[in-house]
């Protein structure tokens, strides 16, 4: 599972025990920590939340993120790895992942970039991306769920990429592709991982105060690919 090797990943960049060394939560959803570290890494899949409630009350569950302590606290982060299944789409069970932003960023009734913290925009969330597909369909399609997540929110939902820029191409990007039809996507997720792991380390190790900080991995299975 691709998403619990991110997790595996960055708790091992962060210095935290991951849900299979004894952190809290296992399997497709849980989240690691420890006592000697306020660095919280989550893993959830995407049809687990409501992304409605997400992106326009981010804070409202978390207890540590006071008003006194908000700009000593690194941004948060949230990394998506999704499938691309039929015409480009997300498997139905995730759909309202993209569906839900959609309409977000479209609602009169919604602030334009809820996600900016326009207090402290060092404080905006972070996004980056994964996506799996194949060569062999329609080009404008290939790791197209991947792709517009980050649009969707950054571009108009007023959070910032992860490694910065707009870059889409494979590995090192905010938005990192694998191809099944050429068999590479295992490696470029490695790439990719490594890329993230820099930035992310950058931005939460170094003894930093990180409370209230996800990194959050989600998504589902493409069609004959277990990810």
């Amino acid at each position: 599972n691709m998403a619990v090797q991110l997790e595996t990943y960055l708790c091992k960049k962060l210095g935290v025990k991951s849900s299979e060394d004894g952190g809290s939560g296992s399997g497709s959803s849980g989240s690691s920590s420890d006592s000697s570290s306020k660095v919280k890494v989550q893993i959830c899949r995407v049809d687990e939340l409501d992304w409605w409630d997400e992106v326009l009350n981010p804070d409202e569950d978390d207890e540590n993120n006071s008003a006194s302590n908000s700009t000593s606290l690194p941004p948060p982060v949230v990394l998506f790895v999704l499938p691309t299944w039929t015409d480009g789409a997300l498997p139905p069970t995730s759909q309202p992942l993209l569906t839900s932003l959609h309409e977000i960023s479209t609602d009169w009734r919604v602030s334009p970039h809820p996600l900016r913290n326009t207090d402290h925009p060092a404080q905006t969330l972070h996004v980056a991306s994964f996506g799996v597909g194949s060569s062999a369909y329609d080009p404008d399609t290939f790791c197209k769920p991947a792709k517009d997540v980050v649009e969707l929110l950054c571009d108009k939902l007023g959070g910032r990429r992860l490694m910065g820029g707009k870059s889409k191409s494979k590995g090192g990007g905010c938005v990192g592709m694998g191809d099944v039809e050429s068999g590479d996507y295992r490696e470029e997720f490695r790439m990719w991982m490594d890329h993230v792991g820099e930035a992310v380390e950058g931005r939460h190790g170094g003894g930093a105060a990180t409370s209230g900080s996800d990194c959050c991995g989600g998504g589902g299975k493409q069609a004959g690919q277990d990810l």
